[in-house]
């Protein structure tokens, strides 16, 4: 039998809904218990690297120097005899080149037309977007692009349903983005595409719905 079956690993970052700077130390730790064995030891992981090995417990660590952008963290607890168990991953993001808002004045025609809501905990910021009561309005803003290459689009949400999107930039269809349900408003998912862009200087980048089964809330949009 698989002694992985009685690991519990557990991660646990007490500011996950932050936005940290470059500059942010992420402290966090993980909780590895075996119900019929001993933990020899945890790894700690960042975008499936090595980040830092501890042999005992308590199982701590702080995180410096994550890149730009979209950082998945996870565990990895080894028990005496090999046998390994993962814990869940938890999405942080550290300083993206441009992060969009509620409010923020590089939203396209934003006044009286997005209604802004703060009821689902766990949002950044002052509040999301709420999709649902705001229409099937496309989501614009403007972002400046210093040099042609690949960029990574980011959107943070929740949804009760499945939705599709069009990213476009100035009016040219880029990517499709998929937004699956999650759990429950307070529920919050991270998606990413990545997309060349040849615009340079001032961009509208356009989040276009398709296909909507139940419109999302959305938390932030990133683009780095």
């Amino acid at each position: 039998f698989e002694l992985t079956h009685y690991m519990n690993v557990n991660l646990l970052l007490p500011n996950r809904f932050k936005i940290y700077g470059a500059e942010d130390v992420i402290s966090y730790r993980v909780t590895a218990t075996h119900e019929h064995g001993v933990v020899k030891k945890v790894d700690f992981y960042a975008n499936d690297s090595l980040l830092h090995t501890a042999e005992s417990s308590p199982y701590t660590h702080k995180a410096s120097n994550l890149k730009p952008g979209v950082n998945h963290l996870y565990a990895v607890a080894t028990d005496t005899h090999g046998h390994t168990q993962n814990s869940d991953t938890l999405s942080v993001i550290v300083e993206p080149g441009l992060l969009v808002q509620e409010g923020d004045a590089c939203i396209v025609g934003q006044e009286n037309e997005w209604s802004v809501a703060s009821t689902a905990q766990g949002y950044t910021g002052e509040g999301y977007i709420d999709y649902e009561t705001s229409g099937k309005k496309p989501l614009s803003f403007v972002a400046k692009i210093p040099a042609s290459g690949t960029y990574n689009f980011v959107c943070r949400y929740s949804a009760a349903g499945r939705s599709m999107f069009r990213i476009c930039i100035n009016g040219e269809r880029k990517h499709i983005l998929i937004l699956t349900p999650t759990s429950a408003p307070s529920k919050w998912n991270i998606v990413e595409r990545e997309f060349e862009i040849e615009e340079v200087g001032e961009v509208v980048v356009t989040l276009e719905p398709l296909s909507v089964a139940s419109l999302p809330n959305i938390d932030l949009l990133a683009l780095f």
